[in-house]
């Protein structure tokens, strides 16, 4: 088959850098402008299920997503830039050896605590010793319900309070 030369011309033309179009300036955009808000919830996916935290697939690139992202980055020795992109999906998916989160190091009086707040009604979660956001939050009610000064850190203090504090 033969092609016309004009075609030619016109396929090796809009190849060209030429033709290219350059990105507005301003700041770096969050996410590779070609990747599609499936292939961002599939990188949400992915982090999730190697221990980082990007919150639910939603397909957009919000501030949990881009800790967990850079998170990972730091994690594999990539420049920590927090964009979700084409090259960061195919590491997710193929580096070897595959890069997981650092588990937090449980702490046996934040897991008493956890237990006592679990007794008095203000942790529903699992028992499991890490001072999350959960755990936070359910001290915080405690103390804000029982008039104590919001402390966000657990001390030996914290758990004799609520050791002898009453069910509800």
């Amino acid at each position: 088959m033969r092609v016309a030369p004009a075609a030619f011309l016109v396929v090796l033309l809009a190849l060209s850098p030429e033709f290219a179009h350059a990105a507005p300036p301003g700041p770096p955009a969050q996410f590779a402008p070609s990747l599609k808000a499936g292939s961002i919830a599939d990188i949400q996916r992915q982090l999730a299920a190697h221990g980082y935290r990007p919150g639910g697939p939603t397909g957009r690139v919000d501030a949990a997503t881009r800790r967990a992202i850079m998170s990972y980055q730091k994690d594999a020795g990539l420049p920590a830039d927090g964009i979700a992109s084409p090259a960061l999906q195919n590491h997710l998916r193929f580096a070897q050896p595959r890069i997981d989160a650092r588990a937090p190091r449980r702490d046996p009086l934040v897991a008493q605590a956890q237990e006592e707040l679990t007794r008095l009604g203000y942790y529903a979660q699992g028992i499991d010793g890490v001072a999350g956001a959960a755990t936070r939050d359910a001290l915080a009610r405690f103390q804000g319900a029982t008039n104590r000064p919001l402390e966000p850190r657990i001390t030996e203090a914290t758990l004799d309070a609520l050791r002898q504090t009453p069910t509800r």
